[in-house]
């Protein structure tokens, strides 16, 4: 051999050593995109007798004609197209996969798990498999046929199925533990798949306050967070404790009429059976805990602490958390007329129960009930604008308010200063620079600029026309107001 023709050979291989480097290259690069097509000199290499090693450390899904298989970072596939949908690795161990089949004409989607190595751990013939990262472990749900129900397991990745774990239902986990459901009854697991509780009882609640709660058909039971008894059966129906207190259900209450109790963590009751409906509440961290509750056969509502002391008496027929420490609340009435419907006065309370009525809130045109009790003015920034002085308080603009005292009528502004003096029986504002005027029997007409009256109070009744006239009846005949 020449030198020429080894020349010639060592460049011709040169240039096919190139080439295969480019290649491959390019091969490494398109297998390393996500749904992206197989490349086909890749997926020559899948199940090949060749001694390459499949990197499992770098695993990527790839789509090839709407269908999902894995390749390692070498470009060597480990699964094959053949999958609808592949999650990501959780825990960088295994990854939920999608299966559609055809049965009887009906396609069909499974789920199962598979490894960086392409192995089904779980075969995807499950109804739906979710991944729970609080706890690390896979809620996997499926059909027994033989039992003909549905089931749902745990499965970890180092120790694969939980067997004590498999129920028909398993809730949602809470700070490590799941209520689960088992032939018409409940238990208690941890995120171990540990049963703390077995399915034996009518309702179990999650942990709640360091204890968990859990009925039979007529007593209650609470157990600490290792499945120990904490309180011994009682014969009755308790809630699960919320800051420190528990709420007892007496044996006579019925589906209608509810009586409850207060209970602390050793089971004495701290109240007689006197409430109804308790509901637990706090303004903000540093305040206290409240509760809104009425007392037995009563449908008014007020506040409660935590010993059941009342911090607002039941006054209100309804009653719920505004902020910065207020509440609204509701008073219905009756009206006098049976067929007019019952009336709503909207107003915020304080904490000690005394009544604002909001600026842009207008509650209804009748008169107030004088068993509501005085009435202060806020804005809806919650800043007082007035104390409860006022026997009645009707907003008409952010900047004018109509005040009831000592039963007469007048007007202040949003500082509750003065605008027209409290002297009038009655008093309706009309436009944002007038106000008719009651004074006896008769009607005028006051101008807030003007600072008095414009008109003599001497009209039976009045009406607006306009901002500029009105209209006034006088003997029993209307004639015009101009002003």
């Amino acid at each position: 051999m020449n030198s020429n023709t080894l020349l010639a050979g060592l460049l011709l291989v040169g240039a096919i050593i190139f080439i295969f480097e480019e290649e491959l290259t390019a091969i490494k690069e398109k297998s390393q995109q996500n749904f992206h097509e197989v490349p086909e000199d890749a997926a020559k290499l899948e199940n090949s007798d060749s001694d390459v090693t499949v990197r499992t450390d770098i695993v990527r899904k790839f789509e090839s004609e709407g269908k999902y298989g894995l390749v390692d970072s070498s470009g060597i596939v480990i699964v094959s197209p053949k999958y609808e949908k592949i999650t990501q690795f959780y825990e960088g161990e295994l990854a939920i996969v999608t299966y559609n089949y055809e049965e009887n004409g009906v396609t069909k989607q499974r789920q199962g798990l598979v490894n960086k190595k392409g192995e089904e751990v779980v075969t995807p013939n499950k109804f739906n498999i979710k991944y729970i990262p609080e706890i690390k472990l896979f809620k996997i749900s499926h059909h027994h046929y033989r039992e003909n129900k549905q089931l749902t397991s745990l499965y970890s990745i180092d120790e694969g199925l939980l067997d004590d774990a498999v129920f028909q239902k398993i809730e949602k986990f809470n700070d490590g533990f799941a209520v689960v459901y088992e032939n018409g009854k409940y238990g208690l697991i941890d995120s171990k798949g540990k049963i703390i509780l077995p399915t034996v009882y009518k309702r179990v609640f999650e942990p709640s306050d360091g204890l968990i709660t859990a009925w039979t058909e007529d007593e209650t039971l609470f157990f600490n967070l290792d499945g120990s008894i904490a309180i011994p059966a009682m014969a009755h129906l308790a809630m699960p404790f919320k800051h420190g207190v528990s709420v007892a259900r007496s044996k006579w209450s019925s589906s209608s009429r509810s009586y409850n109790a207060l209970m602390d963590k050793t089971g004495k009751l701290l109240t007689d059976y006197i409430f109804n409906k308790v509901e637990f509440f706090q303004h903000s961290e540093d305040s206290p805990v409240l509760a809104f509750t009425s007392v037995k056969r009563e449908v008014h509502t007020g506040v409660i602490d935590l010993k059941g002391n009342w911090v607002i008496e039941p006054q209100f027929r309804d009653i719920e958390l505004d902020r910065d420490g207020f509440y609204k609340v509701t008073h219905f009435f009756f009206l006098k007329d049976e067929d007019r419907m019952t009336k709503r006065f909207k107003y915020i309370a304080d904490q000690e129960g005394k009544l604002y009525a909001e600026i842009g809130v207008k509650n209804p045109s009748e008169e107030k009930p004088e068993a509501i009790g005085l009435i202060g003015i806020i804005d809806s920034s919650r800043n007082i604008i007035a104390e409860p002085i006022y026997d009645d308080v009707r907003p008409f603009s952010h900047d004018l308010i109509t005040i009831k005292k000592n039963g007469r009528w007048g007007v202040v502004n949003n500082r509750n200063e003065v605008v027209v003096e409290p002297i009038f029986d009655r008093l309706e504002i009309p436009f944002n620079d007038l106000a008719f005027v009651l004074k006896g029997k008769h009607w005028g007409v006051y101008d807030f600029k003007k600072a008095r009256l414009v008109t003599e109070a001497k009209y039976e009744e009045i009406k607006p026309v306009s901002s500029k006239v009105m209209k006034g009846k006088v003997g029993g005949k209307w004639e015009s107001i101009s002003l």
